[in-house]
C-alpha cells in the first residue's frame, strides 16, 4: 500500500495526488476539473482492484493468483520506469516500484521457478494478464470521456478486472 500512498497521497517531493495530475495530463486533460479520472473510478481501481484484489489473492494458488497479481505489479513497474526514462525525471510511484514492487516480483518469480510451481510460460501469462489488467484500468477513463459508460460502469469494470486475476488460471 506504500505504492498507493506514493501515487495518490503524497509523492516523495511532497506533492499531493501527483499521480492523478499526471494521469489526467497523459489522457489529454491538463485541467483536473475536466478529467474523466474522477474520484469514483479512481476508488474503483485503488479500493477494489488493488486493495481487495491483493488481499484476496493471498488465498489463491501462488502459481495462479500470485502470478497474475505479480503480472499486474511488473507491468505497472515497467510503466513507471519507462516513464521516468522517457521524461528524465521522477514520477509518483517510481520510488516504491524500485524498492518494493520490482524486488518482490523478482523474488516471487524466482521462488516459483525454483520450486517448479511456475514455468516461464506462466510468467508470460501473468505478464499478459498485467497488460490486459492495465488496459481495463485505463480504457474506462477514455470511455467515460466519450460518453460510452458511466462512472458506476467504470467501477464495475474494476470488479471484473479483479475477478480476472482469480479466474484466469491456465496451469502453465
Amino acid at each position: 500500500m506504500i505504492h498507493q500512498f506514493e501515487e495518490w497521497g503524497y509523492d516523495i517531493k511532497g506533492v499531493p495526488y501527483s499521480f492523478h495530475r499526471s494521469l489526467c495530463e497523459n489522457l489529454g486533460y491538463p485541467d483536473l476539473n475536466n478529467c474523466p479520472a474522477t474520484p469514483l473510478p479512481v476508488w474503483g481501481v485503488n479500493g477494489i482492484m488493488m486493495w481487495i484484489g491483493a488481499w484476496s489473492l493471498r488465498y489463491a494458488s501462488p502459481s495462479v493468483g500470485g502470478a497474475n497479481y505479480y503480472g499486474m505489479v511488473m507491468f505497472n513497474s515497467l510503466t513507471h520506469v519507462m516513464r521516468a526514462i522517457l521524461d528524465g525525471e521522477y514520477n509518483a510511484g517510481l520510488l516504491s516500484t524500485l524498492i518494493s514492487f520490482m524486488p518482490a516480483s523478482y523474488y516471487f518469480y524466482s521462488a516459483m521457478l525454483a520450486e517448479k510451481k511456475l514455468k516461464t510460460a506462466g510468467i508470460a501469462r501473468s505478464f499478459v494478464i498485467g497488460i490486459v489488467g492495465h488496459l481495463l484500468w485505463i480504457l474506462p477513463y477514455i470511455w467515460i470521456d466519450k460518453g460510452y459508460i458511466s462512472e458506476i460502469t467504470a467501477c464495475a469494470i474494476q470488479v471484473l478486472n479483479t475477478l480476472m486475476l482469480h479466474v484466469v488460471n491456465i496451469p502453465i
